[in-house]
């Protein structure tokens, strides 16, 4: 969607979402097809808009006869006034329709895009000095309490936890890692804890000329940190000129618990979070629960737990079961907006739990609207929201969302490589190509980035690629069955049936140590040939809630089922799918 009013007559439609037409202020009733062929029409004001052309935008990849596209204009006719009245939409035969009834275009920004280089800050994690005393959690999880508070500061762009959190080193230069944030300031500092304070070193730097704009020293017990949390963010909001109203006060200074034990556990649980990987996921989820124990009210510890689940079911590389993860994700997600609506964070995490196993569009968009009300400017929201939209083919909202996460984050590789995947959704392969390249040029170890372009190639027959690719997205992950579906998937459609039945034989044997998702299997049927078999799988994917099953309209690696009449059925569930 655009982000545009289009007005015509005494009809207006709207086309953020939820997408709607209105008459004389009253909402239409119509199908979600029959508003997107208006919608196409309506953009056209004037314009002959071919059929094939039409079926194209509304539907996709997708093979659909022209009675479709007929009854979706006859159903608009309706909701206009008449049956085959042409005041509105006027056929032309045997060639497509005109919208002829005159457009009046008014722009409106629902999520008005954060203009984050005049007023950008990166946090970086607190260096430990002196002995270390276990893990050093302490100086990262500082520095993600600040970006949480400071995040609230619509006036300021905050780099997220996990951009800084490389930058924690003893030797690291802050104006290195400024400019390569991005950022016009930098919080620096370190930390010495003893056995019951700690003593913290904290300055303010502008980037541009390296002048340290604030410095400060401070000296407090352990058992009230909330006290130094305050200060420094208090202090750097005034150094960079943002003038604080009452309630941003109140928000800069609002403390989720009260509970010391409470917030180091949490603290704690970031910092195991923030390593994205699956035991530093464990780890956290036993410290986010160790919170809650302390302090059953502590919202920001429920919604820890949340993330952690989400990251599980959608994004870890290991093998969990939908319901074994999803489900607990999203009580978590629930109970934390139940003590505290306003946390982005938590609203990002339900829109997401609703989209990916829920499958509940409409709730998803709801949910992703008000994480970006709330905080315009957290990337992951952004993020994830593109996902969305690309699924539902609504690409180029999905791409300037995307965007728009990367300017919040430009060094975070799975948002690099998310811009890749959607212009890959939107069948736009040279372009994906490009910006997978450019996420493997920011890091060669990133798995993701070589999958997906590995992917990519597959669809552009440049199958040497994609095998070399794939492989090294297997060597990189480890045992995990995503990338060697893939792999057996390449070997199958490139001709080396051998090497595609050792790659089957080596799932075979994971499936018997780990839970191996049925659309993996699907994939791997259909590199085969076996059409029946991929169906099979994907209707099994279907009854477990795969999280893949969402990108069946979008799946450029499924276009040889689309004219399949148990696909199309598949298709048509998902759009009225609902969890029980």
């Amino acid at each position: 969607m655009d982000g545009y009013t289009y007005e015509f007559g005494p009809f207006r439609l709207e086309s953020w979402p939820p997408l709607r037409l209105l008459r004389d202020g009253l909402p239409v009733p119509l199908t979600p097809k029959a508003l997107e062929t208006l919608l196409v029409l309506v953009r056209n004001d004037g314009r002959l808009v071919m059929k094939r052309e039409l079926m194209d935008a509304i539907w996709p990849g997708i093979h659909v006869e022209e009675v479709g596209l007929a009854r979706n204009i006859s159903v608009l006719r309706k909701a206009f006034g008449g049956g085959d009245d042409e005041r509105f939409i006027e056929t032309i035969p045997r060639q497509g329709y005109r919208f002829v009834a005159g457009v009046t275009t008014v722009r409106r920004s629902i999520h008005p895009e954060p203009e984050p280089g005049p007023s950008a800050i990166a946090v970086l994690p607190l260096k430990q000095m002196g002995p270390e005393r276990g893990e050093s959690y302490l100086g990262l999880g500082i520095a993600d309490a600040l970006i949480a508070r400071l995040s609230s500061l619509r006036q300021l762009v905050v780099r997220p936890t996990n951009a800084v959190r490389l930058y924690g080193s003893q030797r690291q230069d802050p104006i290195v890692a400024g400019r390569a944030l991005r950022v016009d300031w930098v919080l620096d500092g370190c930390l010495q804890p003893t056995d019951d304070r700690v003593r913290v070193t904290v300055q303010l730097v502008r980037i541009h000329d390296g002048a340290t704009l604030w410095a400060e020293k401070y000296d407090e017990p352990l058992t009230d940190i909330f006290t130094l949390e305050d200060s420094i963010s208090e202090r750097v909001a005034e150094v960079v000129a943002v003038r604080l109203t009452a309630e941003q006060r109140s928000q800069l200074g609002k403390r989720d618990t009260g509970s010391t034990e409470a917030h180091h556990l949490y603290l704690k649980g970031r910092y195991y979070w923030n390593k994205r990987t699956e035991e530093g996921l464990r780890r956290a989820i036993e410290c986010f629960n160790a919170a809650i124990a302390a302090d059953p009210n502590h919202a920001q510890a429920y919604a820890g737990v949340a993330d952690v689940y989400t990251l599980l079911g959608a994004f870890t590389p290991g093998a969990f079961h939908p319901r074994d993860v999803w489900p607990r994700a999203r009580a978590a997600a629930l109970l934390a907006l139940e003590i505290d609506d306003q946390l982005a964070e938590a609203h990002t995490s339900l829109a997401f739990i609703k989209f990916r196993f829920d499958w509940d569009w409409e709730g998803a968009e709801r949910e992703f609207a008000r994480a970006i009300e709330l905080n315009p400017h957290y990337a992951t929201a952004r993020q994830w929201y593109a996902y969305f939209l690309s699924t539902r083919c609504r690409h180029e909202a999905a791409l300037r969302e995307i965007r728009c996460a990367q300017r919040l984050d430009p060094l975070s590789l799975p948002i690099a490589t998310g811009v890749g995947r959607f212009l890959y959704f939107a069948r736009r392969h040279e372009e994906a190509v490009l910006e997978c390249r450019k996420a493997i040029e920011m890091d060669n170890t990133f798995a993701g980035a070589h999958l997906d372009l590995g992917i990519i190639y597959v669809e552009l027959r440049r199958y040497v690629e994609a095998i070399s690719e794939l492989r090294r997205a297997v060597d990189l992950f480890g045992a995990s069955h995503v990338p060697l579906a893939l792999l057996g998937h390449a070997y199958a459609v490139s001709g080396r049936l051998d090497r595609a039945r050792e790659v089957l034989n080596e799932l075979r044997r994971l499936a018997t140590r780990v839970y191996v998702a049925p659309s993996d299997w699907a994939v791997f049927h259909l590199g085969m040939g076996d059409t029946a078999q991929a169906l099979a799988c994907l209707e099994k994917a279907y009854e477990e809630r795969d999280s893949f099953m969402v990108l069946l309209k979008v799946e450029p690696l499924l276009a040889p089922l689309y004219a399949e009449p148990r696909f199309q059925d598949l298709l048509q569930r998902m759009d009225q799918s609902r969890s029980e």
